[in-house]
C-alpha cells in the first residue's frame, strides 16, 4: 500500500510539473510580432486584424495593433508590415519552385539585352563557381545567342556543370 501511494505522489507530482512547464511556455512572450498591416485572417468571416504573433513556428495571436504589441517581450522581434497584407498559406499556384530554388542560387540574366551581357553575367557567375560545381541560368534574357555564342559559352564551363534556362520570353 505504501508503494502504491508513493507512485501515485510521483505520478500527480509529475502531472502538475508538466502542468506547470506546459503553462508557462503558453504564456511565453512570441518571438515575433508583426503590426501596422491588413491580416487575412480566412476566418468564417473573412475578419481582417492589424497584427499577429509568431513563436516558433505558430501562429500565437491575431488582433489588433495595441493588443498584440501588449504580448511582447524583452526580446520579441518587432516586424512594422506598413500597412502590407498578409494572407496565411499562399502560394503561387504555378512557381516551379525547384526551378525557382536554382535560379536563386545561380547567376540571374534576367533583362539582359545583348550577347555581352549574357556571356559577361555567366563569366562572372562561373568565376565565383567551386570546381565540379552545377551553375545555373535564370530564363527572362532577351539576347539571340549563336553556336559560336554557346560555344564561347561552354568554354567557360569547363570546370562547371552549366545549365541554362530558355532566353527569349
Amino acid at each position: 500500500m505504501k508503494t502504491l501511494a508513493t507512485g501515485l505522489l510521483v505520478l500527480s507530482s509529475v502531472l502538475v510539473a508538466q502542468s506547470s512547464i506546459a503553462q508557462q511556455s503558453t504564456n511565453a512572450p512570441p518571438d515575433a510580432i508583426f503590426y501596422n498591416g491588413k491580416i487575412i485572417t480566412v476566418d468564417p468571416g473573412f475578419t481582417i486584424a492589424q497584427a499577429f504573433a509568431v513563436r516558433g513556428d505558430l501562429y500565437v495571436a491575431v488582433g489588433t495593433d495595441a493588443a498584440i504589441r501588449a504580448l511582447a517581450g524583452a526580446n520579441t522581434r518587432l516586424v512594422d508590415l506598413k500597412g502590407s497584407a498578409v494572407i496565411p498559406g499562399l502560394t503561387d499556384n504555378h512557381d516551379h519552385l525547384y526551378n525557382s530554388a536554382k535560379v536563386m542560387r545561380g547567376i540571374d540574366l534576367v533583362g539582359a539585352t545583348s550577347t555581352a551581357e549574357v556571356v559577361k553575367r555567366l563569366r562572372d557567375g562561373f568565376a565565383k563557381a567551386k570546381s565540379g560545381e552545377t551553375v545555373f541560368g535564370s530564363v527572362g534574357w532577351r539576347a539571340r545567342l549563336t553556336r559560336q555564342d554557346l560555344d564561347q559559352i561552354s568554354a567557360m564551363c569547363r570546370s562547371s556543370r552549366c545549365a541554362l534556362g530558355g532566353g527569349r520570353q
